[in-house]
């Protein structure tokens, strides 16, 4: 694949979204692209978008050579500052001769629009690199060690980069490196007032130093890049950022305040020499990092020769200093415990042998279950569950994570603190592995196991009320059932479901007599919860009445409680009550054929819902995952009773929340398949309202993600892509664009024959068979309107060929027993005798003019 780095300004931009193979454009004008024409330069295809600039690739006409143009985005070139960071990047680049630099040719404006001409680079940025083939530790090295090299010279021309991140960081074809973007460069030395004010914040906040974080603009030095290299490793070694928070602010708090975790942690295959070159460049004080990128590379060069590297790992007083600093709470804590032990050691000698025991036993399962516990539960584990999707990394992590939990189970009859922490430990890796963005078959056994045990650490803690202990237990047993459900293990989802239910009934009549009302507002929430559930459970066996009864009353209690809005556990609870309530909507089969007045009062009231859900959802990933599921399913019923316009409005927000997640986590496979689906939904919508822009975009959007899934895993998407194809074929139809849709069908065909040589599903081969009869129809559409009397005779043979292939995999499946009249096989049949007909009839024809020109001369 041919790309470009992105601008520095695309933090968090989907990079499939705005790096696009580039696909030649025959036209010479730049109408499309929104410019005026560069003298000496054809434009072919975008490359990428930013807020700050626009590339292209395009065409140098005197050298016939192909090039990268960056243009200045019209929208902001008001902006002075914007102006001077553009136009900085090519007196940057201009300034550093060296192979690692992705040159600029030219730079000039026209019509007051500025723009580069830059070196065009056929590869991958590190992002891609990272995310489709990780680097083994070694070869992590090896190209972090060419950035250092590239670095060094640029820092020796008196540039400073700002903005290094693997985004901006290209591998070529021959596996060279090429550091792009200098768009936040400045020179060493310079305060740059015009461009970079204290306290503005510039840069890409998960791969800034923290004297960069801070704002502060003066006194940058060549240690700011050395951070950014060293973040940039850590990447490449364990799959994520050495930050990364919820939102930028977050993160450049972490930044900071908070170390990295040791990249050994979590990748336990890294040579310690690396981690501890890593580390350095990683440390919050610049004075204590390497003194340039030349340091750096020398002693990665040490490392990949197997001698002794000059970095040193952190000693146990500098790792204590450290934690103190973050910690002094905990410092005193721990001084008056040990103080207070000293004192009972002075004081009863003849038990010293007893007391030193006690006392490391002590220590020991008190840095387990207060420093060790709250960093499990409150830092790591949230980390792991941003590695969604089908990650080997979040695996990997999870299944250690669960080991260290059972080792540190021999200990919790001595700690009840450490119980507690092992117990939610368990709950909230049993919640990453039955995410929606995770939930294999595999993951959902260990969740189930994760919440049955649990369960067992809450009941064994004598020392907690019963009733929390009897809550914990109830939460747990809803999550089970629903996972039981998932699972397809019914019988036992119901048994879960109505213990639930009665544990919770318990309590809110012991609340009644005892008048907790703050408890009691969170038991009757999950006792709502509960019932959701088991209405949804039930649902198949009772009248479709009496179920939607059953969720408009919970909806009732639940809208009556206005206090739950403040509790984002509530919030969870009516995202639950929202997706149950469209699952049942969805299993209606005979839902839209006939309205009544109850159809349309249940669409409203899932109408309701979402709305109350949506605002509450984009402030918390899990809830935001749930509203993309509740939004799918209100488009679905939308669509099912022909309210197109409100279905295409719901789904159009639907598909911006994924997109946002495919953002958030780019490495889920999961996240894009959902996004399929909205777009595949969203182009029916477009269709059904005869919309044909729409349908188009909906399209292209789809291929465009169809394309990235394939390229990952050509066997495995193989279907997406063939869905691309044909949606895109539709949509030219649509659109009278025959060329486009006879094309695009063909490359569905195509696309199809490979899917059924890796399938044997008989719907994969009925699926190629209705491709096959609609590319002989559209070939005989598009030969119809406009073509030669030849032209038509071998489409007219041509289209005979596909549809007796069509009919060949018809009759390997038995349709001709298995269906009747107006079935697609029979369909098929007819459309093969009309065209044997006209090819009979065109043959006739052809003859009788033969003999007619034969008798004339």
């Amino acid at each position: 694949m041919n790309h470009i780095a992105r601008t520095s300004d695309q933090e968090g931009a989907d990079p499939l979204e705005t790096v696009a193979t580039p696909k030649r454009n025959e036209k010479n004008d730049l109408v499309e692209f929104g410019f005026p024409e560069i003298p000496g330069y054809r434009f072919v295809s975008l490359l990428g978008r930013g807020g700050m600039g626009e590339v292209y690739l395009a065409e140098d006409l005197a050298l016939r050579r192909q090039v990268a143009i960056k243009v200045m985005v019209t929208a902001i070139q008001s902006s002075a500052q914007a102006l001077e960071r553009f136009q900085s990047e090519s007196r940057a680049v201009a300034s550093v001769t060296h192979s690692g630099i992705c040159q600029i040719f030219k730079a000039g404006e026209v019509n007051r629009i500025p723009y580069l001409v830059m070196e065009y680079i056929k590869g991958q940025t590190l992002s891609q690199v990272i995310r489709n083939h990780p680097p083994s530790p070694r070869g992590a090295a090896q190209k972090v060690q060419a950035i250092a090299e590239t670095i060094h010279a640029c820092h020796q021309a008196g540039i400073l980069h700002r903005d290094l991140k693997p985004a901006n960081v290209m591998q070529t074809e021959s596996e060279s490196i090429k550091v792009m973007d200098f768009g936040l460069a400045k020179r060493l030395g310079e305060t740059d007032a015009s461009s970079t004010r204290t306290g503005e914040i510039l840069g890409t906040p998960c791969y800034m130093a923290p004297e960069q974080a801070s704002g502060v603009a003066k006194g940058l030095g060549p240690e700011c890049d050395v951070y950014g290299i060293g973040a940039i490793l850590y990447e490449m070694l364990v799959g994520r950022p050495p930050h990364y928070g919820s939102d930028a602010m977050q993160t450049i708090l972490q930044v900071r305040t908070a170390d990295p975790i040791a990249p050994r942690t979590l990748q336990s295959r890294i040579p310690r020499d690396l981690e501890t070159i890593c580390l350095k460049c990683l440390e919050k004080e610049p004075s204590r990092r390497y003194s340039s990128a030349e340091a750096l590379a020398q002693d990665l060069d040490r490392f990949l020769a197997g001698w002794t590297i000059q970095a040193r790992p952190a000693t146990i007083f500098e790792k204590g200093h450290k934690w103190s600093r973050r910690n002094p709470a905990k410092v005193a804590a721990i001084a008056m415990g040990l103080l207070t032990l000293l004192g009972a050691i002075l004081g009863v000698t003849f038990h010293v042998n007893r007391l030193q025991r006690e006392l490391n036993r002590s220590s020991r399962l008190f840095s387990q279950s207060q420093d060790w516990g709250s960093w499990l539960v409150n830092e790591h584990i949230p980390d792991v569950a941003k590695l969604r999707g089908d990650s080997t990394i979040q695996s990997t992590l999870v299944n250690k994570t669960l080991d260290h939990l059972r080792q540190l189970e021999v200990d919790i009859s001595a700690d009840r603190q450490l119980a507690d922490y092992i117990a939610q430990a368990y709950e909230h890796i049993a919640d990453v592995e039955s995410d929606p963005a995770f939930a294999t078959p595999l993951h959902l056994e260990q969740a189930l196991k994760g919440y049955e045990h649990a369960v067992s650490l809450y009941t064994m803690n004598k020392d907690q009320p019963q009733e929390s202990t009897q809550f914990a237990t109830a939460l747990m047993l809803i999550k089970a059932s629903r996972v039981q459900t998932l699972l397809d293990r019914y019988e036992g989802a119901k048994v879960s479901i109505d213990k639930a239910i009665g544990l919770l009934t318990e309590l809110i009549a012991l609340g009644n007599r005892n008048d907790n009302r703050t408890a009691n507002l969170d038991w009757r929430v999950a006792l709502i919860d509960a019932r959701a559930e088991r209405t949804r459970q039930f649902a198949p066996s009772v009248s479709p009445q009496r179920t939607f009864d059953a969720f408009q009353q919970l909806e009732i209690e639940f809208q009556s409680m206005d206090q739950i809005r403040l509790a984002s556990n509530h919030l969870e609870v009516k995202a639950a009550l929202a997706v149950a309530f469209g699952d049942w909507l969805e299993s209606q089969s005979d839902f839209g054929s006939v309205l009544d007045p109850s159809n349309e009062k249940a669409i409203d009231l899932f109408q309701d819902a979402v709305d109350l859900l949506t605002p509450v959802a984009q402030q918390d990933q899990r809830l935001r995952w749930t509203l993309v599921t509740a939004t799918t399913k209100l488009g679905d019923s939308l669509m099912k009773a022909k309210r197109y316009p409100e279905a295409a409005n719901v789904l159009r927000e639907g598909v911006d929340l994924q997109k946002g997640l495919v953002r958030d986590f780019p490495e889920s496979d999961r996240s894009r398949i959902v996004l399929l689906s909205l777009l595949d939904r969203q182009f029916q919508v477009a269709q059904a309202q005869e919309i044909k822009i729409e349908e188009l975009e909906a399209a292209e959007s789809y291929q465009l993600q169809a394309e990235a899934l394939y390229a990952l895993d050509p066997s495995r998407y193989g279907r997406e892509m063939r869905r691309a194809y044909t949606l895109s074929s539709n949509a030219y139809s649509d659109n009278e664009r025959d060329e486009q849709a006879t094309e695009f069908i063909a490359k569905a065909t195509e696309q199809g024959r490979k899917v059924v040589l890796e399938s044997s599903e008989p719907s994969d081969r009925r699926i190629l068979a209705g491709l096959l009869k609609k590319q002989a129809q559209l070939r005989m559409d598009h030969v119809n309107k406009r073509s030669t009397v030849t032209e038509r005779f071998t489409a007219l043979q041509s289209s005979l060929a596909l549809l007796e292939e069509s009919i060949a995999i018809y009759d390997q499946l038995e349709e001709s027993l298995a269906t009747e009249q107006g079935s697609p096989y029979w369909l098929t049949i007819e459309f093969k005798h009309r065209l044997e007909n006209d090819l009979d009839n065109a043959k006739r024809r052809n003859q009788e003019t033969r003999h007619t020109e034969s008798s004339i001369r």
